[in-house]
């Protein structure tokens, strides 16, 4: 279906995006997790036009919890745990709306860490994203 071409995309797109977006301003040897705590927000336009919204939150416990929008309508909720090792973002779905294997993992290398944005490079496709921060 439609959102099983996206997927693979989409989840490149969030781990580039936060590493990117953590890593834009503010170049760190060893990024702080508590600037990572709070509500992030990315937006990417697809090829066919359609453009996919990124909400992500991340709590102090360093759990995660987010949705995947495209044209309005959430296509895909998820949440987990996340470590900060060094330079790295580590992300372990525990819940998932769309099939993934157990325990799935993206690792992420955080770029910079800034007040309102932050910047990282996805370890699985090598593209830079960026996240806003969105409250």
């Amino acid at each position: 279906m439609k959102t099983r071409s996206v997927f693979p995309n989409l989840i490149t797109m969030l781990l580039a995006l936060l590493a990117q977006a953590i890593f834009a301003t503010s170049v760190c040897a060893t990024p702080n997790f508590d600037r990572l705590v709070g509500h992030w927000r990315t937006e990417q336009i697809q090829p066919s036009g359609s453009a996919i919204v990124i909400e992500l939150e991340v709590k102090g416990n360093k759990t995660f919890k987010g949705q995947a929008i495209i044209d309005g309508n959430a296509f895909w909720t998820y949440s987990g745990r996340l470590e900060l090792t060094g330079d790295r973002l580590i992300w372990t779905y525990l819940e998932s709306s769309m099939p993934l294997p157990e325990n799935y993992k993206d690792i992420d290398t955080i770029l910079s860490i800034e007040e309102q944005r932050y910047t990282y490079r996805s370890l699985k496709t090598g593209k830079i994203n960026r996240y806003e921060r969105s409250q």
